[in-house]
């Protein structure tokens, strides 16, 4: 299974649509909003910002280049993530399917352990893509915003997640930096689960990009309606609604270990995980002739 994962992942580390799909992810993290213009009564984005260079100042810990890389792309990147995501790996998973070497592999390697090696590359390479994806956003952050080193440390404690604020005490802002990193490897692994669902089914790349799109997109309103329900009354707040409504909303996923409500996050989507992995591997099409 191991080989056959490794070489999953090798096909879809040299498609190019990986590459467009990684740098779509780059460019939609400038689209966070990082400000507001009261003038004009609009938001600013991160790229308005690197245009604007008046607007960055020193005494707003707000456009420090730690903050500014922990927006990781906003709700913008939330909405298309789903789009974006089976970019990488649709080709490898789908155009093989009358294939040769294919049934050459489910015969060499075994039906099942096939569909697991290519449930697991799948979800690595969407990991992996949004997480340089955002690395070179970061990259670009640090260029252009001022360092942390320019503001008073005490303001930390108003920006910084408890996890955060205990890794800066102990190893300094590097361990900012590695926490947002592995909150958008773990951001891009379950935001492909919903696709992985659906090519368990068809292998029609339309679908497999839109239906999981549409499906992020219901459960963020599903979750946005729950919280404003749970939060009607201001003195008597619904609290497990409200967990419920921030839990089912994707736009939770990219602070799953950073955020306060990590452990709900990781009971939900790891149960997601189990889910799509069962429903891939056992219970989607395999064709007639275990064609995988």
């Amino acid at each position: 299974m191991f080989r056959a994962t490794l070489s999953y992942l090798k096909r879809i580390l040299g498609d190019k649509s990986f590459y467009i799909c990684l740098l779509l992810i780059f460019a939609i993290c400038f689209t966070a909003s990082a400000d507001y213009d009261f003038d004009k009564n609009q938001s600013l984005s991160v790229w308005d910002l690197i245009i604007d260079t008046q607007r960055i100042y020193t005494g707003n810990i707000s456009f420090s280049a730690c903050v500014v890389s922990g927006l990781k792309g906003g709700s913008w990147l939330n909405m298309f993530l789903p789009l974006l995501l089976p970019l990488c790996f649709v080709n490898a998973l789908c155009d093989d399917k009358s294939s040769g070497f294919t049934r050459y592999e489910v015969i060499r390697t075994g039906y099942r352990r096939l569909k697991s090696a290519k449930y697991v590359s799948a979800v690595l390479a969407s990991g992996i893509c949004c997480l340089i994806g955002y690395c070179l956003y970061v990259l670009v952050v640090l260029i252009r915003f001022p360092h942390i080193e320019a503001y008073d440390a005490e303001r930390l404690s108003y920006v910084l997640t408890g996890i955060q604020m205990s890794l800066f005490d102990s190893v300094g802002i590097a361990g900012v930096y590695l926490v947002n990193m592995l909150d958008m490897l773990i951001y891009g692994i379950v935001m492909s689960l919903f696709s992985l669902i659906v090519t368990a089914y068809t292998e029609n790349k339309y679908l497999i990009c839109c239906i999981p799109f549409m499906v992020a997109y219901c459960l963020t309103q599903l979750g946005s309606w729950l919280t404003g329900l749970a939060m009607q009354d201001p003195c008597n707040t619904d609290e497990v609604l409200l967990t419920i409504g921030n839990t089912a909303s994707p736009l939770a996923a990219n602070g799953i270990v950073s955020g306060a409500s990590g452990v709900t996050l990781v009971c939900y989507y790891g149960v997601l995980i189990l889910l799509s992995f069962a429903v891939y591997v056992f219970f989607g099409k395999g064709g007639a002739d275990k064609g995988a």
